[in-house]
């Protein structure tokens, strides 16, 4: 079995730990999670330790297929594109992690999708890092009324725990400006800016360029699709690592065999050879980088499939 299977989940249940030791959860190092999360974790750590590893597997393998399939639109090999894409190079290393990216994944999709999409904002912000510029996207577009309910939404399911532990918030925020945070969401794949020094004056300067670029792009359009490319393709300081998103991205409305083979080739191929090459890790932001351009330049309406993706 690789030593990588599930080794987020271990970090997990060692916070549950914690957390029910009357421990500090966020102390060791690769815990940085919101609190709401434990919500999730605490039945898995009732479980006998191989029963709970199997059954988060499932709920993370499940959840990214449940993404995939909820915007791939009717076509005669879905099913065989919908497993292509969940076993793809970009998807399944967040699924043998055990990460949240599936889950994170429904949260994208229901605050761009969902009637009632404040109930998605929980979900979006366990990856703050990789919800910024989503969120910035959602809360302009939204009335005050959504952005009013998701608030008291997040203060109702936070507030059993703050009576608890009010100290875990205050250990949560302290991680999350903390320079271990920083250096650790550093090593994930920097969108466009990975290859400047992290930090420095150039890297902060191109950064918040390409956030504007992409926040002003999934402002301009109502397309869902280049709205959803934008946005995990935005983060300059972690979004780019979460790439699992991209086989989500990638089944969006490609009903005829060009569209496909776009992003075939871009999900897999792109992906593989960043294996061999020197720079490799810049392979995926450009596979997301080459799907945006290609969904700009076709803008074809997302069209109704069997989810509730829906026209624009």
């Amino acid at each position: 079995m690789d030593e990588r299977f599930l080794i987020d989940f271990g970090v997990f249940m060692q916070a549950v730990a914690d957390l029910t030791a009357g421990l500090n959860p966020y102390a060791k190092e690769g815990f940085f999670s919101p609190p709401w999360l434990f919500y999730l974790l605490f039945p898995f750590s009732l479980l006998p330790t191989k029963v709970g590893a199997a059954m988060w597997f499932m709920l993370n393998l499940g959840a990214l297929v449940a993404c995939i399939g909820c915007v791939s639109t009717k076509h005669r090999y879905r099913l065989l594109w919908i497993a292509a894409l969940a076993a793809s190079p970009v998807a399944w290393p967040y699924i043998l992690f055990g990460n949240i990216i599936g889950l994170v994944g429904i949260g994208l999709l229901g605050l761009f999708n969902w009637r009632h999409s404040w109930l998605a904002v929980p979900l979006v912000l366990l990856k703050p890092q990789l919800s910024l510029v989503a969120m910035v996207v959602w809360l302009l577009r939204s009335g005050w009324n959504h952005v009013a309910k998701a608030s008291g939404f997040l203060v109702l399911i936070n507030l059993p725990l703050f009576i608890w532990r009010p100290s875990l918030y205050r250990d949560f925020l302290w991680k999350s400006v903390s320079g271990q945070y920083l250096e650790t969401q550093s090593h994930h794949v920097a969108a466009a800016t990975s290859w400047l020094p992290f930090g420095s004056l150039i890297w902060l300067v191109s950064s918040a360029a390409l956030i504007a670029f992409l926040l002003l792009l999934s402002l301009w359009t109502k397309n869902r699709r280049i709205t959803f490319l934008s946005t995990i393709l935005a983060d300059p300081v972690a979004g780019g690592g979460e790439y699992g998103l991209l086989a989500v991205a990638a089944a969006m409305g490609h009903l005829d065999r060009r569209n496909l083979a776009v992003a075939a080739l871009t999900v897999f191929a792109l992906p593989f050879l960043s294996i061999f090459a020197p720079r490799g890790d810049l392979l995926i932001p450009l596979a997301t980088a080459i799907l945006l351009v290609w969904a700009i330049y076709s803008r074809k309406k997302d069209k109704p499939g069997p989810s509730a993706w829906g026209q624009d």
